[in-house]
C-alpha cells in the first residue's frame, strides 16, 4: 500500500455474505528473555494457507514461550510515498467468520478504510498459497 500523503490503514471490511469480520493484524515475536515484554514485528514467515481461525486474536494474544503470534493492530502507519507490504509473516487482513469456504480461483472483495482517503475497495484472488516473494 503506498499513500502520496501520510495516512493510516484504520479498518477492513468484507460484505456480510462472505464473512462476520475482517481485522487488521501484524506477527510478532515475543522474545523470551525479556523482561520487558517488548515486542517485535517479524517478517518472511510463512503462516500457512488457513484462510481463517475459528479463535479471536486480540492485542494481548502473546506467548509465554516466545513464540510468534498474531495481534489486532488498530491501524497501520503509511507514511507518504513508503511502500507499506500486507504479507504472510508481517501485517496482513485476517477474514473471520467465513459463511461459506473460499475457492481456489474465486475473488472476493475487500474494502480497506484509510483516515484520510476513506474507503477504497479492492478485489483479492483466492489462491492455493500463500505468494512468495
Amino acid at each position: 500500500i503506498t499513500s502520496p500523503v501520510d495516512d493510516k490503514l484504520v479498518g477492513a471490511k468484507a460484505d456480510p455474505s462472505v464473512a462476520a469480520e475482517v481485522q487488521i493484524h501484524e506477527v510478532v515475536m515475543v522474545m523470551p528473555d525479556d523482561s520487558m515484554g517488548s515486542d517485535t514485528t517479524m517478517g518472511g514467515m510463512d503462516m500457512g494457507t488457513d484462510t481463517t481461525m475459528g479463535m479471536d486474536m486480540g492485542t494481548d494474544d502473546t506467548m509465554p514461550s516466545g513464540e510468534m503470534t498474531m495481534q489486532q493492530v488498530e491501524f497501520i502507519e503509511l507514511p507518504a510515498g513508503t511502500a507499506v507490504e500486507l504479507k504472510p509473516g508481517g501485517y496482513h487482513v485476517m477474514i473471520i467468520g467465513l459463511v461459506n469456504p473460499l475457492e481456489v480461483g474465486q475473488t472476493i472483495q475487500i474494502t480497506l478504510v484509510f483516515e484520510k482517503a476513506g474507503e477504497i475497495t479492492i478485489d483479492v484472488p483466492v489462491l492455493e498459497e500463500a505468494p512468495t516473494a
